[in-house]
């Protein structure tokens, strides 16, 4: 639990450098002090600060390899690039997501996620927004001992590299001197956006300069992971990369985790194919293995090394290490429904050029530089004042985006546009949370 917890903690605190350490065939040794199962965020995040006194020896496993530079261009450029641009297969995983407010969907490929291509070095963050709203400290104190607002905010802070004015870094509640890149203001903001912030205030919302320092009800421009030019940061750049030359770490992609190894209730190992030529091997850790492939390929392992419903596994013939019923159970995803509008004005769809956008329109090389999601308003409901007097978080989120946004089912995390280019509907979207999603499983 210790090791899941600092897995946890190290990913929430995110979030080329010379010749690397990759190895492409057997690890260089049998036996490391870390051996981390993932290279995602949290992964990345884990696998540069475990590395960096040099006193341990790391090895990252992960399946796909670095992420090719198209990754790290602006939001429009990069999640259309993934939808239509997948350079990795379908695994044939099948995902049962429940979304409050929508029908469960029991048979969802993670290929149509994004999930495919989120397994390069880097994970969700090449996939993401390039958006950083904290969780209201309300929300971590509610977590539990260890896990408070007070606790966590050095760990932010450290991740964090504010860039703005004076002002902005004498009065904003960041880090200065982190690895992630945050921006005081995003690199392009859409006219209609500033129609939204303006008809939020008309209706009473205080303006938010900054919406992870103003933390309760208000509206403004929703802070962004992103250069000044609108490139993306993401955590391949951010922490993997500047630790490529490190010859404690050893990176070996083109690796398949397929058992821990665990004996006396302890995991000490990680059994692994090599893709390139169906070999299997093991490595061995000294210290811990840590597990940190995501949502759904750290269930996957859990249940292919005995860990999970007990049922399930006899089922399969496979040996019972753990009867834990919860494994691989109850994926639950943001709870908001998409209400779009049309409109004169052009929206992102139509300032992309061919052959994002239908042809005839130019490109707005500005506009390349929208975070999509590019404002929040934010407000505490009367029913949720009413069961907890005293909670001072919103309930009721709505985002605003300057494009047409309607998912072919249950929103999901990485469909983007809800249309096939060219993107032809112009028209705004608001996304409506209302309540909050509970993590299960």
């Amino acid at each position: 639990m210790r090791a899941v917890r600092s897995t946890c903690l190290l990913a929430v605190a995110c979030s080329l450098a010379p010749t690397a350490v990759f190895a492409h065939s057997e690890a260089a040794s049998s036996s490391y002090d870390f051996v981390i199962v993932g290279g995602g965020l949290a992964g990345s995040v884990l696998a540069n600060r475990l590395s960096a006194s040099g006193q341990h020896s790391v090895l990252l496993l992960n399946v796909a390899d670095a992420p090719p530079k198209a990754y790290s261009g602006p939001v429009m450029l990069t999640d259309e690039f993934i939808i239509h641009k997948n350079i990795t297969a379908d695994d044939g995983l099948r995902a049962r997501i429940h979304q409050p407010g929508y029908m469960p969907m029991p048979h969802f490929s993670t290929a149509l996620t994004g999930s495919s291509p989120a397994r390069m070095l880097g994970g969700s963050s090449l996939v993401a927004l390039s958006l950083y709203l904290r969780d209201h400290p309300e929300m971590l104190d509610s977590w539990g001992e260890g896990w408070s607002w007070e606790e966590l905010r050095p760990y932010f802070h450290r991740a964090e590299g504010l860039q703005g004015s004076k002002t902005a870094l004498a009065e904003s509640d960041y880090g200065q001197n982190g690895p992630y890149t945050i921006q005081e203001l995003p690199a392009y903001t859409h006219s209609l956006t500033h129609e939204f912030i303006r008809a939020a205030r008309a209706e009473g919302l205080k303006w938010a300069p900054d919406l992870n320092t103003e933390r309760g009800a208000g509206v403004g421009l929703t802070p962004t992971t992103q250069h000044a030019d609108g490139s993306k940061v993401h955590a391949y750049d951010a922490y993997l990369a500047p630790a490529l030359g490190r010859s404690n770490l050893v990176i070996m992609h083109g690796a398949r985790a397929d058992r821990l190894l665990i004996k006396d209730e302890k995991c000490h190992g990680v059994a692994f194919r090599r893709l390139a030529d169906s070999s299997d091997h093991v490595v061995h850790a000294r210290k811990e293995v840590i597990l940190s492939s995501g949502y759904i390929y750290s269930p996957r392992l859990l249940f292919l090394s005995g860990i999970g419903s007990k049922q399930n596994l006899e089922a399969v013939g496979l040996k019972v290490v753990k009867d834990l019923p919860a494994v691989g159970r109850n994926l639950t995803a943001a709870r908001f429904s998409p209400l779009a509008w049309r409109t004169a004005e052009p929206t992102l769809s139509q300032m992309m050029g061919e052959p994002i956008s239908p042809a005839g329109t130019k490109a707005d090389p500005k506009a390349f530089g929208s975070a999509v999601l590019e404002a929040t308003a934010r407000v505490r409901s009367a029913a949720g004042a009413h069961a907890d007097p005293k909670s001072k978080r919103p309930d009721i989120v709505l985002s605003f985006m300057p494009l047409f946004y309607a998912p072919k089912s249950a929103p999901l995390q990485y469909s983007l546009q809800g249309e096939e280019w060219p993107l032809r509907t112009n028209a705004f979207s608001i996304l409506a949370t209302l309540g909050e999603t509970k993590a299960q499983g």
